[in-house]
Protein backbone atom coordinates (compact mmCIF):
# COMPACT_ATOMS: atom_id res chain seq x y z
CA UNK A 1 0.00 0.00 0.00
CA UNK A 2 1.41 3.37 -0.88
CA UNK A 3 -1.16 5.47 0.95
CA UNK A 4 0.31 8.07 3.27
CA UNK A 5 0.86 7.47 6.96
CA UNK A 6 -0.85 10.82 7.55
CA UNK A 7 -4.27 9.14 7.42
CA UNK A 8 -4.62 9.50 11.16
CA UNK A 9 -7.82 8.79 13.04
CA UNK A 10 -10.46 11.37 12.44
CA UNK A 11 -13.76 12.11 14.14
CA UNK A 12 -15.99 11.44 11.17
CA UNK A 13 -15.50 9.61 7.91
CA UNK A 14 -17.48 7.61 5.43
CA UNK A 15 -17.53 4.29 3.67
CA UNK A 16 -19.43 2.48 0.92
CA UNK A 17 -20.57 -1.10 0.61
CA UNK A 18 -21.42 -1.92 -3.00
CA UNK A 19 -23.27 -4.92 -4.42
CA UNK A 20 -23.49 -6.84 -7.70
CA UNK A 21 -26.87 -8.55 -7.24
CA UNK A 22 -26.29 -11.00 -10.08
CA UNK A 23 -22.73 -11.89 -9.01
CA UNK A 24 -21.57 -15.25 -7.65
CA UNK A 25 -24.33 -17.35 -9.18
CA UNK A 26 -27.02 -14.88 -8.04
CA UNK A 27 -25.91 -14.98 -4.37
CA UNK A 28 -24.36 -11.55 -4.96
CA UNK A 29 -20.92 -10.02 -4.74
CA UNK A 30 -19.75 -7.10 -2.59
CA UNK A 31 -16.97 -4.56 -2.64
CA UNK A 32 -16.35 -1.46 -0.54
CA UNK A 33 -14.60 1.86 -0.18
CA UNK A 34 -13.46 3.87 2.82
CA UNK A 35 -12.54 7.51 3.15
CA UNK A 36 -9.03 8.65 3.99
CA UNK A 37 -8.36 11.74 6.14
CA UNK A 38 -7.63 13.79 2.98
CA UNK A 39 -11.07 13.00 1.46
CA UNK A 40 -9.82 10.38 -1.01
CA UNK A 41 -11.49 6.95 -1.07
CA UNK A 42 -9.79 3.56 -1.20
CA UNK A 43 -12.02 1.18 -3.19
CA UNK A 44 -11.47 -2.58 -2.99
CA UNK A 45 -12.93 -6.03 -3.51
CA UNK A 46 -12.12 -9.71 -3.77
CA UNK A 47 -13.52 -10.77 -7.15
CA UNK A 48 -12.67 -14.52 -7.31
CA UNK A 49 -12.57 -14.47 -11.14
CA UNK A 50 -12.36 -18.27 -11.42
CA UNK A 51 -15.49 -18.80 -9.32
CA UNK A 52 -13.76 -21.52 -7.33
CA UNK A 53 -14.74 -22.56 -3.80
CA UNK A 54 -11.17 -21.96 -2.67
CA UNK A 55 -7.95 -20.66 -4.16
CA UNK A 56 -4.61 -19.16 -3.26
CA UNK A 57 -4.44 -15.45 -2.43
CA UNK A 58 -2.60 -14.71 -5.68
CA UNK A 59 -5.57 -16.12 -7.65
CA UNK A 60 -8.49 -14.61 -5.71
CA UNK A 61 -8.70 -11.37 -7.69
CA UNK A 62 -8.18 -8.93 -4.84
CA UNK A 63 -7.85 -5.33 -6.09
CA UNK A 64 -7.80 -1.82 -4.66
CA UNK A 65 -7.73 1.64 -6.17
CA UNK A 66 -7.57 5.10 -4.59
CA UNK A 67 -9.81 7.79 -6.09
CA UNK A 68 -10.16 11.51 -5.37
CA UNK A 69 -13.65 11.64 -3.87
CA UNK A 70 -17.08 10.09 -3.27
CA UNK A 71 -18.27 10.70 -6.85
CA UNK A 72 -15.23 8.99 -8.35
CA UNK A 73 -15.70 6.01 -6.01
CA UNK A 74 -19.29 5.59 -7.20
CA UNK A 75 -18.21 5.91 -10.85
CA UNK A 76 -15.48 3.31 -10.38
CA UNK A 77 -17.90 0.75 -8.96
CA UNK A 78 -20.56 1.56 -11.55
CA UNK A 79 -17.96 0.95 -14.26
CA UNK A 80 -17.18 -2.45 -12.73
CA UNK A 81 -20.82 -3.50 -12.98
CA UNK A 82 -22.02 -3.06 -9.41
CA UNK A 83 -25.77 -2.52 -9.09
CA UNK A 84 -26.40 -1.06 -5.61
CA UNK A 85 -24.60 0.95 -2.97
CA UNK A 86 -24.96 1.91 0.67
CA UNK A 87 -23.12 4.94 2.00
CA UNK A 88 -22.25 5.04 5.68
CA UNK A 89 -21.19 8.11 7.66
CA UNK A 90 -19.32 6.87 10.70
CA UNK A 91 -17.60 8.28 13.78
CA UNK A 92 -14.16 7.49 15.20
CA UNK A 93 -12.73 6.11 11.97
CA UNK A 94 -9.15 4.90 11.65
CA UNK A 95 -8.13 4.79 7.97
CA UNK A 96 -4.65 3.50 8.84
CA UNK A 97 -6.16 0.45 10.53
CA UNK A 98 -8.36 -0.11 7.47
CA UNK A 99 -5.29 0.07 5.21
CA UNK A 100 -3.45 -2.42 7.40
CA UNK A 101 -6.40 -4.83 7.43
CA UNK A 102 -6.84 -4.47 3.67
CA UNK A 103 -3.18 -5.34 3.15
CA UNK A 104 -3.55 -8.35 5.46
CA UNK A 105 -6.67 -9.78 3.80
CA UNK A 106 -5.18 -9.34 0.34
CA UNK A 107 -2.62 -12.00 1.33
CA UNK A 108 -5.13 -14.53 2.66
CA UNK A 109 -6.31 -17.46 0.56
CA UNK A 110 -9.92 -17.41 -0.68
CA UNK A 111 -12.46 -19.81 0.82
CA UNK A 112 -16.17 -19.60 0.05
CA UNK A 113 -17.12 -20.45 3.65
CA UNK A 114 -15.08 -17.94 5.65
CA UNK A 115 -12.71 -15.87 3.53
CA UNK A 116 -14.74 -14.45 0.66
CA UNK A 117 -15.73 -11.00 -0.64
CA UNK A 118 -18.25 -10.53 2.17
CA UNK A 119 -15.77 -11.44 4.92
CA UNK A 120 -13.12 -9.18 3.39
CA UNK A 121 -15.47 -6.18 3.23
CA UNK A 122 -16.67 -6.81 6.77
CA UNK A 123 -13.15 -7.13 8.17
CA UNK A 124 -11.83 -3.92 6.59
CA UNK A 125 -14.85 -1.79 7.40
CA UNK A 126 -15.25 -3.20 10.88
CA UNK A 127 -11.66 -2.28 11.67
CA UNK A 128 -12.18 1.02 9.86
CA UNK A 129 -14.90 1.95 12.35
CA UNK A 130 -18.06 1.48 10.34
CA UNK A 131 -19.47 -0.76 13.08
CA UNK A 132 -22.71 -1.86 11.47
CA UNK A 133 -23.52 -4.37 14.17
CA UNK A 134 -22.13 -7.77 13.10
CA UNK A 135 -19.64 -9.27 15.51
CA UNK A 136 -16.90 -11.53 14.19
CA UNK A 137 -17.04 -15.00 15.75
CA UNK A 138 -15.89 -18.59 15.33
CA UNK A 139 -16.74 -20.59 12.22
CA UNK A 140 -20.10 -21.90 13.48
CA UNK A 141 -22.16 -20.01 16.01
CA UNK A 142 -25.70 -19.17 16.97
CA UNK A 143 -26.73 -15.58 17.62
CA UNK A 144 -30.19 -14.00 17.75
CA UNK A 145 -31.78 -17.36 16.83
CA UNK A 146 -29.77 -17.54 13.60
CA UNK A 147 -26.89 -19.83 12.68
CA UNK A 148 -23.83 -18.24 11.07
CA UNK A 149 -21.01 -19.74 9.00
CA UNK A 150 -17.77 -17.85 9.45
CA UNK A 151 -18.05 -14.19 10.41
CA UNK A 152 -21.15 -13.02 8.59
CA UNK A 153 -22.85 -15.73 6.50
CA UNK A 154 -26.25 -16.91 7.71
CA UNK A 155 -26.79 -20.62 7.09
CA UNK A 156 -30.40 -20.31 5.94
CA UNK A 157 -29.89 -17.09 3.96
CA UNK A 158 -26.30 -17.13 2.70
CA UNK A 159 -24.66 -14.70 0.38
CA UNK A 160 -23.90 -11.05 -0.08
CA UNK A 161 -27.37 -10.13 -1.41
CA UNK A 162 -29.05 -11.03 1.88
CA UNK A 163 -26.20 -9.60 3.96
CA UNK A 164 -26.30 -6.30 2.08
CA UNK A 165 -30.09 -5.99 2.29
CA UNK A 166 -30.57 -7.16 5.88
CA UNK A 167 -27.45 -6.15 7.79
CA UNK A 168 -25.88 -3.02 6.37
CA UNK A 169 -27.36 0.15 7.84
CA UNK A 170 -26.84 3.20 5.64
CA UNK A 171 -26.93 6.96 5.76
CA UNK A 172 -27.76 6.89 2.04
CA UNK A 173 -28.41 4.12 -0.47
CA UNK A 174 -29.13 3.78 -4.15
CA UNK A 175 -28.72 1.88 -7.39
CA UNK A 176 -26.48 2.48 -10.40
Amino acid sequence: MNESSSNLCCNEGSAFVVLKRDGARKFGHVGAAFELANGEFVCFSTDNPNGSASCLAKDKGFWHETVANKSEALELFKGKGYSDYKYLVVNNVDPNQALLKMSEISQLDYNIMNRNCENDVYDVLHDEGSGYGITANANWMFRNNKCYIGWVQEVLQPGPNHWFDANIAATESGTF
